[in-house]
């Protein structure tokens, strides 16, 4: 029953007064509507933007919650920060993020499972619960991680505007600033300010390589990577490797990795995306 103190949407109500436990994202609560789990009397009401006025009655649904089918693996978790909503865990290079692609089990959602039990697998979707961002199977660093759906719902639009902040360190071949003067290329853009390179291209899918992405002269999604290069490495006179800071204005899949490789500058021991280098 709608409170006297309340008017409004019909999603909005039900996201308010349902039982908290139920833990119901206003997305997931437009879904129940939508698929016809909400109702008045006799009647099926599928609009969530429908006003909805005091002592009105409505009855809800609750559809069978598919928990995930990922199984909980015994994987030690280097967990950096833990409260009731959130988890904050240092993934090790080598380890994928999520089940996918032929990939089931030594991810980092087997581990959660785990360490978090049920509370975890039906935050977010139940292919990659409690997943908001992801970093690459060779990359280490800080994934944060929602443990309840109000968290999730939460975190999820901030990395999606890049409210989060993100850094990476990388060490590539070569230098930048001498890569970026001797670069002719239409499908590339930068600047420099503040000791900092801005590149933008649009990456897609590889043309010949469906498993990799590439800078593309047509199509694909508009990307944009901060490069700031913060030591240099030679022998003999000659620059060998740069120590870079990386910032991401956009996150597309690989996008770091693509544009040094694009530039001449490749993440030493890349190997999709870099280059064999000998020395005598």
């Amino acid at each position: 029953m709608v409170p006297e103190n309340f008017s409004g949407r019909l999603d909005i109500f039900l996201q308010e007064f349902l039982p908290e436990k139920l833990s119901l994202s206003r997305s997931k609560v437009k879904g129940f509507i939508l698929s016809g789990n909400v109702g008045q009397g006799d009647k099926y009401v599928k609009d969530p933007s429908k006003k909805v006025k005091p002592m009105e009655e409505f009855w809800f649904l609750l559809p069978e919650i598919k928990n995930s089918k990922i199984e909980p693996q015994d994987i030690e978790l280097d967990i950096v920060f833990e409260d009731e909503d959130v988890l904050v865990v240092n993934k090790p290079a080598g380890m994928v993020v999520h089940p996918g692609s032929g990939v089931s089990e030594n991810t980092l959602v087997n581990a959660l499972l785990h360490y978090c039990g049920n509370k975890i697998s039906n935050v977010g979707s139940c292919d990659r619960p409690g997943i908001v961002h992801r970093i690459d199977k060779l990359t280490s660093g800080i994934l944060v991680v929602a443990k309840t759906e109000k968290a999730y719902q939460g975190l999820i639009p901030q990395f999606a505007d890049h409210s989060i902040f993100r850094r990476y360190i990388a060490i590539s071949w070569g230098r930048i600033q001498k890569n970026l003067a001797d670069h002719k290329n239409s499908n590339l853009r930068y600047s420099y300010s503040k000791n900092q390179y801005r590149l933008c291209t649009n990456i897609g899918r590889h043309v010949a390589d469906r498993k990799k992405m590439a800078v593309l002269k047509v199509g694909g999604k508009t990307a944009v990577s901060k490069f700031r290069e913060k030591k240099h490495f030679s022998m003999k006179g000659i620059s060998l490797a740069s120590l870079i800071e990386c910032e991401l204005e956009t996150g597309r899949t690989h996008q770091l990795r693509v544009h040094l490789s694009h530039i001449g500058n490749p993440i030493i021991g890349d190997p999709t995306y870099g280059k064999k280098h000998k020395f005598s």
